[in-house]
């Protein structure tokens, strides 16, 4: 939502990173946790009420919902805390949520952001190892420990030329 200050048919906000959120802009009387004065919604800020872009009297901004009760925190991130990915959860997702401080919540935020990255890369790597795919299955004290392999290394071997580091295999091949 950041760019609607500049393109008027911006109405969807989506953060993909570290963490992961939603918001909409949504007509005022559909918003069910609004209980405030319909003439004079806050959520806003000042900045915005003299924009000519929305009339905040109509709409108001609001984060995506999976749940009425707003107060339990039921955003985007939380989307599959009642169970309704289950079915596409992996082994390494189970994992990263029994460890993480919020077990059974932010399930969704947990399946996709690059919060957990690092982790999951850690898990499937350490598996492989463990059947004897990669390494020989020789070990190290980093790829045992939980939380020891970060994203950026994901991002830092993503952008490794590795046409450079294996001279005489194709692209195709190294894949």
């Amino acid at each position: 939502m950041s760019c609607a200050h500049s393109d008027r048919n911006c109405a969807v906000g989506l953060i993909l990173g570290t963490g992961t959120n939603a918001c909409y802009i949504e007509d005022l009387p559909s918003v069910k946790t609004w209980d405030g004065d319909y003439n004079d919604p806050k959520q806003f800020g000042e900045d915005y009420s003299d924009s000519k872009q929305v009339s905040t009297s109509e709409f108001s901004m609001c984060t995506l919902q999976f749940g009425e009760d707003y107060s339990d925190s039921k955003q985007w991130g939380a989307f599959g805390n009642d169970g309704c990915l289950d079915f596409i959860c992996t082994d390494f997702d189970r994992s990263i949520d029994k460890h993480s401080i919020n077990p059974g919540k932010q399930i969704y935020e947990k399946m996709i952001s690059g919060m957990y990255m690092g982790e999951i890369a850690r898990l499937a790597i350490e598996r492989l190892r463990k059947h004897n795919l990669l390494f020989e299955g020789e070990g190290s004290y980093n790829l045992s420990s939980r939380g020891r392999f970060y994203t950026k290394y994901v991002s830092e071997i993503e952008g490794i030329d590795s046409l450079e580091l294996f001279p005489g295999f194709s692209r195709e091949r190294l894949i």
